[in-house]
């Protein structure tokens, strides 16, 4: 279930979950998750739990803070928690991981490649070569197409910024990326919600001469068997020499879009590259015969 919006109003609440409800043991379903929309799980994907403060970037759900009592109240229990991380381009990389991309840059055995527009076919194979198998250890782990990663690439173009977006090649082999954009969110605060000729104008006035100071993460991945290398400081090496480079500091703050609280490995990644948890979301399940015993996500090992 998902597209949930409702007024401070339980019983009105449990009447569209029992909707929900219905409509999915009509079709022999058992359980109920959400909130989930459309599109990917880096897209509007979850409950937001903690730190109602933080601004959401560009596709993070949002809502009020007593939209997770609803969930409760109804029954809903956590599946997996959603944990989003924060890292500020001021500081550098911890000593691990200055000492790893040393390594790395002394045997020689690496390459970045930065994103090339002019080359989207290629770099949408590189992508999904990693994904898929980066990915594919996942419960309901779906692998994409070419196609598909062509489609998304060609989507985003507008805002793509080359300098976070990029890929590394060890000895020749497509073996990691990381796709990060421009928080334009901060842009859509300054313009409004009106993209008429006008909004228009003022968002290409302020991408240019007003650009967004945070990045966020839409997706990490290494293949399995260039894990446990040092190559994600890799990413944030490169991003931090390009990011200080520039006049006072181009961007601030890169925020990783969710690692699910299933994944300790990322997780234990994001803490070593000195990230820090910035807000924690959910995504819930209810299960329609309650003597059934409750199973969280299962970790990935």
């Amino acid at each position: 279930m998902g597209f949930f919006e409702c007024v401070n109003n339980q019983e009105a609440a449990f009447a569209l979950f029992d909707q929900c409800k219905r409509w999915l043991s009509e079709r022999g379903m058992e359980a109920m998750d959400g909130p989930i929309n459309f599109g990917e799980r880096d897209k509007f994907w979850g409950l937001v739990m903690e730190n109602f403060a933080l601004s959401p970037y560009v596709n993070q759900g949002y809502n009020p803070e007593y939209y997770v009592r609803f969930f409760e109240n109804y029954g809903f229990q956590i599946y997996f928690k959603q944990l989003i991380f924060n890292r500020s381009f001021h500081d550098p990389l911890p000593p691990i991981y200055a000492r790893h991309t040393q390594r790395l840059h002394h045997q020689g055995e690496v390459e970045i490649r930065h994103y090339q527009k002019s080359k989207v076919q290629e770099y949408a194979q590189y992508f999904m070569e990693i994904y898929n198998d980066a990915f594919q250890v996942l419960d309901n782990f779906k692998p994409i197409t070419k196609e598909q990663v062509f489609t998304t690439l060609e989507r985003i173009k507008p805002i793509i910024d080359s300098d976070v977006l990029m890929f590394i090649f060890y000895r020749g082999k497509p073996a990691a990326f990381m796709i990060a954009l421009p928080n334009v969110n901060e842009i859509y605060q300054k313009v409004g919600d009106n993209m008429n000729w006008f909004g228009k104008l003022k968002f290409l006035y302020y991408k240019t001469f007003a650009p967004p100071h945070t990045v966020f993460g839409v997706t990490f991945g290494v293949k399995p068997e260039f894990q446990r290398k040092g190559l994600e400081g890799l990413f944030f090496e490169d991003i931090l020499n390009r990011v200080a480079a520039t006049p006072n500091y181009r961007y601030n703050n890169y925020i990783v879009s969710w690692v699910g609280d299933f994944n300790p490995k990322m997780i234990r990644v994001m803490e070593a590259l000195g990230c820090k948890e910035a807000r924690t979301m959910a995504t819930y399940r209810k299960l329609f015969d309650e003597t059934v015993p409750f199973e969280r996500a299962p970790f990935i090992t």
